[in-house]
């Protein structure tokens, strides 16, 4: 960073070399009034995979921290050659995807 005694340019200067113009809440709220001075308002529709991407983002956001403590064991247990899997709950498991997905005809 190089350090100057130069004042720093102006907002309008800033708005005219980046294009980024700001605007002042109260100019906000004049626009916000049609030709008549009547309010105009606006709607605004969030798509299904917008609000399935909000529930799925408070849901990890929420998620117990005890998630971490929990691949911690695993990675220590299979580290140390400890880890073990039950072959009844995998088969089951196995068995369940192969269901769910028509018999692998549609992979996920």
């Amino acid at each position: 960073m190089k350090v100057t005694n130069q004042m720093p340019p102006s907002p309008q200067t800033v708005e005219r070399k980046t294009g980024v113009f700001q605007t002042d809440p109260k100019d906000a709220a004049l626009k916000a009034r049609g030709a008549d001075g009547k309010s105009v308002s606006s709607d605004v529709e969030i798509s299904e995979n917008a609000k399935l991407l909000k529930m799925a983002t408070d849901a990890v956001k929420n998620s117990p921290s005890n998630n971490v403590e929990k691949l911690a064991q695993l990675k220590r247990d299979v580290q140390n050659g400890t880890y073990r899997v039950d072959a009844k709950d995998l088969a089951d498991k196995i068995v369940e995807e192969h269901l769910r997905t028509d018999f692998g005809k549609n992979s996920v």
